[in-house]
């Protein structure tokens, strides 16, 4: 049987669209963005980051596991991960590697990176007609230049302005990437929000440079301000303008943008964690709750972390952590320290407190005892501080007195002053025997002996004298 050249061609062509599709090529398996990536200046002695978006064809379902390979001489100067997953039902990932400036000398380099699946098994196709093994991959070719001289170097990308509320404050989303070698950041932004109904309705802001985040070589930074002055309702668009030494670097502006009446659009979140990291503490020690909140609503949203601690089933106290502001589909990481005073079973009931909503509420559980001495523990409280400071201060002053005190009393001479007695050491008495104590007592009935005076002598006379 002769086949005619028109019906082979015909039946050739659709057996190469089905094959196209059963065994996707190279280029569609793995896409990359961009195909060749640019690093102009990097610093000798320094890192400098780089980036490269891999993205998966839409009939991939589950993980897809990709391995990372560089080749050629100058292979050494990339430092990567040579191994990452793409989710299920994520199409893409931004892949970050580094270029070593520390190693590499000045000049200019060029190292190819392939990305790549692991090998599918061999497979036969009646529509081909023959074996067949599908490799998936791709590869980027980067390209940077090692400089020693610091290069400022940046791209405004992208500003967005989230519709909002007439009583809430309007928010900004800017996107900027650091091309140069060196931290940057602008100095400052002017943001003019013009009405789109009347074009002379104009609301000016400023963002001080303060509020800015420092920007990495080669990293692009998606930062969020909230301004200050609210907006009317009505339709809007925001020009931003970048200042950076003293001048004028570019400027940005966003899409249109409405502000409604209050409650009109939906403010929601979602508590995702509450988490302690042990289950039982020592009275007065600090208990850290980690939490993560997610922005599932329409708009913006500021909220506000908060724990109600409950002990034994009874009201003890709440703690309220710091205000946040978070976009659309942005999860963000929260913390809050809980210091219990007595022993008990807690339940810290965490939620965040967002306009005139809260969130979903987490109990997190945890036990609390004795622990440490009753002296430990008064030390470690506020009140049993003061009181030990109180003493401290008393007993100075007492010191203080005492020794003035001392000193007054050393100085004596003068008026209303005593002076110091001094103590005297006496010497021994000596005991002198009374004569009379040895005679016999006189007996009154005996009559009075007359006394008999000496007689004096003359020569060998012997006289007596009156």
């Amino acid at each position: 049987m002769i086949i005619p050249r028109t019906v082979y061609l015909f039946f050739s062509l659709t057996a190469f669209v089905v094959h196209c599709s059963l065994f996707p090529h190279t280029a569609l398996a793995i896409g990359m963005s961009p195909p060749v990536v640019d690093v102009p200046h990097v610093l000798r002695g320094a890192e400098q980051k780089a980036s490269v978006s891999i993205s998966r064809i839409p009939t991939e379902i589950g993980n897809l596991n990709i391995t990372v390979s560089t080749r050629g001489e100058f292979a050494s100067y990339l430092l990567f991960e040579p191994t990452f997953i793409i989710p299920a039902g994520e199409s893409y990932k931004e892949y970050t590697f580094m270029i070593d400036g520390s190693t590499a000398p000045v000049g200019t380099y060029q190292v190819p990176m392939t990305f790549s699946l692991s090998p599918a098994p061999l497979i036969t196709s009646d529509v081909v007609g023959y074996n067949m093994s599908v490799t998936t991959g791709a590869t980027v070719f980067v390209n940077f230049t090692v400089t020693g001289d610091q290069v400022v170097s940046y791209t405004l990308d992208n500003v967005h302005a989230p519709s909002t509320e007439s009583d809430d404050l309007p928010t900004l989303e800017i996107i900027m990437t650091n091309t140069g070698n060196v931290d940057w950041k602008p100095e400052s932004a002017k943001v003019t929000f013009t009405s789109i109904e009347d074009s002379s309705l104009i609301i000016e802001d400023v963002i001080s440079g303060d509020k800015f985040s420092l920007i990495s070589p080669g990293e692009t930074s998606r930062q969020n301000f909230s301004l200050i002055k609210m907006l009317a309702e009505g339709a809007y668009y925001a020009t931003v303008d970048f200042s950076y030494a003293g001048a004028v670097i570019g400027s940005l502006r966003s899409q249109e943008f409405s502000v409604l009446p209050p409650g009109s659009l939906l403010q929601s979140g979602s508590l995702l964690s509450a988490t302690t990291p042990i289950a039982t503490f020592e009275k007065g020690s600090r208990i850290p709750v980690s939490a993560s909140f997610m922005n599932n609503g329409e708009v913006a949203l500021r909220g506000i972390f908060t724990i109600e601690v409950f002990r034994d089933g009874t009201y003890e106290d709440l703690i309220v952590g710091d205000e946040f502001t978070l976009f659309p589909s942005e999860t963000t990481d929260l913390s809050a320290v809980v210091i219990p005073q007595r022993t008990g079973e807690y339940s810290l009931k965490s939620y965040v407190k967002f306009a005139n909503r809260k969130s979903n509420t987490i109990v997190v559980a945890v036990t609390v005892t004795g622990g440490a001495s009753v002296f430990g523990n008064f030390v470690d409280s506020s009140k049993g501080i003061a009181i030990i400071i109180g003493l401290v201060i008393f007993v100075v002053l007492c010191l203080l007195v005492l020794r003035r005190m001392r000193s007054r009393n050393a100085g004596g001479g003068s008026a209303g002053q005593v002076a110091p007695v001094q103590k005297v050491t006496s010497a021994p008495s000596l005991v002198i025997p009374d004569p009379l104590a040895s005679l016999p007592p006189i007996n009154p009935e005996q009559p009075t002996q007359p006394i008999q005076k000496p007689t004096e002598k003359s020569g060998s006379e012997s006289r007596r004298r009156w």
